[in-house]
C-alpha cells in the first residue's frame, strides 16, 4: 500500500475566466481519499468474512418440538409452585386478619369503657337469651365497631352463614340458631357474632368472627374462614380482654404442653371435651405461634 508521499500530484484546476494572476489551484482532500479507501477495504474483508462463517455459528431458529418441551416444563413448574403461593398468600390474610380483629374488639373495649365505666362493672349477662346477649351487644360493642347490616337466624330454614369443622362436620347448628347469636356484617366483608353460655368464673363471652375471605356463606369451614376470641376478666379481676384462647382461658404454656389436644381439636368439633368449637383452638394455635400460622396447623389452605 502506498505512503501518503507516494501519491502522484494532482492536476491543478483552473476555473474559466480566471487568469495566470488569479489563478486558484483546487485539490481533493488526501486524507478523506485515504479513509474512504480504508473504509472500503474494511468493508470487503468484513464481508468476506461472513461469507466465510461457518453453518454453526448461524443463528437458526427453535424447532416446534423444542417449544413444546419448553412449554411443558413452564407448565410442570407452574403446577407445583402456584398452590403453595396461593396457598401461603390465603394464610397470610388470615394471620393478618386475626390480628387486626384482635385489636379492633380490644380497641372497641377502650372506647366503650369512655362511655360506659370500666368494663368489669358491664352488666356481663350470665344467659342464653338472645334478647338480652343481642341488647349486650348493642349497648357495649356495636358503637365502636363498623356494623353495617345483622343476620338473624330464627329457625334451621333461616341459616345465612352456614359453618363446618374441617373434618366435614355440620353446619353448626348453634352458631346460626335464635337461642345463641346474630350476626353483624362488617364493612370490610367479614361478620361477628358474641355469644355467652351463663358459666361463672373469668370468662364472660366469646366473640366470634367470620373473615372476608369466606366468600360463601353457605360452606365455611372453622379454623380457615371462622375464629373465635374469648372475653375474659383478668387474673386479679381489674380488667378486660378479648384474645384468640379457648374458653377456659387457658394460656400459651398450657397449649404447647397440650399441643396434640389442641391441633385434634381443632381439626374436628369437639363435644365432650375442653372448648366450644374449634374456632377456639384454631386461632389459640394461630396466637400461640406470634400470630402466624404453623405448620402443623392442621387445617388446609
Amino acid at each position: 500500500m502506498m505512503s501518503f508521499e507516494q501519491y502522484p500530484p494532482l492536476p491543478s484546476l483552473t476555473r474559466e475566466g480566471e487568469s495566470n494572476s488569479t489563478k486558484r489551484t483546487y485539490r481533493p482532500n488526501v486524507l478523506t481519499s485515504y479513509r474512504l479507501k480504508k473504509k472500503a477495504a474494511f468493508t470487503l474483508a468484513e464481508g468476506a468474512a461472513r461469507i466465510a462463517m461457518p453453518n454453526s455459528q448461524r443463528h437458526t431458529a427453535f424447532t416446534l418440538a423444542e417449544v413444546l418441551i419448553t412449554l411443558g416444563i413452564i407448565g410442570v413448574v407452574a403446577a407445583l409452585t402456584i398452590p403453595a403461593m396461593v396457598g401461603n398468600y390465603k394464610k397470610h390474610v388470615v394471620e393478618t386478619s386475626l390480628k387486626k380483629y384482635n385489636s379492633i374488639l380490644n380497641q372497641a373495649i377502650q372506647m366503650s369503657e369512655a362511655v360506659n365505666g370500666p368494663a368489669v362493672n358491664w352488666e356481663w349477662s350470665k344467659t342464653l337469651d338472645p334478647e338480652k346477649v343481642n341488647a349486650f351487644f348493642d349497648k357495649y360493642f356495636a358503637p365502636y365497631i363498623s356494623i353495617v347490616d345483622k343476620k338473624h337466624a330464627t329457625d334451621r330454614n333461616t341459616i345465612y352463614y352456614k359453618i363446618y369443622s374441617s373434618d366435614g362436620d355440620g353446619p353448626l347448628w348453634d352458631f346460626s340458631n335464635a337461642n345463641n347469636i346474630e350476626w353483624r356484617q362488617l364493612s370490610d366483608g367479614g361478620a361477628v357474632m358474641l355469644s355467652m353460655w351463663g358459666q361463672d368464673g373469668i370468662m364472660l363471652g366469646s366473640l366470634s368472627f367470620i373473615l372476608p375471605t369466606g366468600s360463601n356463606p353457605s360452606y365455611l369451614i372453622e379454623g380457615k374462614d371462622v375464629f373465635s376470641f374469648s372475653i375474659a376478666l383478668s387474673e386479679d379481676e381489674s380488667s378486660v380482654s378479648v384474645s384468640p384462647r379457648t374458653y377456659r382461658n387457658w394460656n400459651c404454656t398450657y397449649l404447647r404442653n397440650n399441643l396434640d389436644t389442641f391441633i385434634e381439636r381443632c381439626r374436628s368439633v369437639n363435644y365432650t371435651g375442653e372448648g366450644i368449637y374449634p374456632s377456639h383452638y384454631c386461632a389459640a394455635l394461630i396466637y400461640c405461634n406470634g400470630w402466624k400460622i404453623p405448620d402443623y396447623y392442621p387445617v388446609k389452605f
